[in-house]
């Protein structure tokens, strides 16, 4: 109970960095995307470089490459291509919204108007994704709080550190962290003979993920109570 306490901060420091950096690069991503056709291309072949197989192998690949596995910033690239793993994805998201927002109605009428891009992007585009941004922000740390377990599970930590032992010719993994997916680094020994200890960091890792869902579900239905009381 004491690391779980003492890893709170660490894991919670690291899910809020990772979520930050890939909303940045989405919404970059999204509107170029929505904007230029350049943009478009860039979203295209994005997603396909990491969409073609799953997340979490993805990002197991990318950090076995021995120049980022024996970094010294390890720490930084790994939150770093973690984010970018599913960029593609919210980066679609972000643009099928303003794709969604393109067809109304009243935007139709201010285009005929003669509305600028700068003007339609501050006046419609750029409120709409502030509305939707606490809801993506609340979903995403979810996602990464799943992936960051199940790399705990493989024994994958974005803090690890390989020590090189001369007299083998190996390298060993140590692990400087304290967050919660370091304790499922036993999983298997410790569910015969220390069952408390992943069942705790699984307990609260799963009240983590169910925490953000449910604070998105909130966000986006008191949204929807807005546009409603005003419409």
């Amino acid at each position: 109970m004491s690391r779980i306490v003492i890893g709170t901060r660490e894991t919670l420091l690291t899910i809020v960095g990772i979520v930050l950096v890939r909303t940045i690069v989405s919404l970059i991503l999204g509107v170029g995307s929505f904007y230029t056709r350049a943009g478009a291309v860039l979203l295209k072949v994005w997603e396909a470089v990491f969409s073609f197989m799953p997340t979490i192998i993805i990002v197991i690949l990318l950090l076995a490459v021995p120049p980022i596995m024996f970094s010294p910033n390890r720490l930084l690239l790994s939150a770093l291509i973690i984010a970018l793993a599913e960029t593609g994805r919210l980066a679609e998201f972000i643009r099928s919204k303003m794709v969604g927002l393109s067809y109304e109605t009243y935007m139709e009428a201010a285009i005929a108007s003669g509305g600028s891009r700068l003007g339609m992007f501050r006046r419609y585009y750029r409120p709409m994704i502030g509305r939707e941004l606490g809801g993506i922000l609340a979903r995403e740390a979810g996602r990464v709080m799943f992936l960051l377990a199940q790399l705990g599970v493989v024994g994958v930590f974005i803090n690890q550190m390989f020590m090189s032992q001369e007299i083998r010719g190996t390298y060993e993994a140590v692990v400087t962290s304290d967050a919660w997916p370091v304790l499922l680094l036993d999983l298997q020994k410790d569910l015969r003979m220390a069952q408390w200890i992943p069942v705790s960091a699984l307990a609260f890792i799963t009240f983590a993920i169910i925490s953000f869902q449910l604070l998105a579900d909130g966000l986006e239905k008191r949204r929807a109570e807005r546009l409603g009381s005003r419409g």
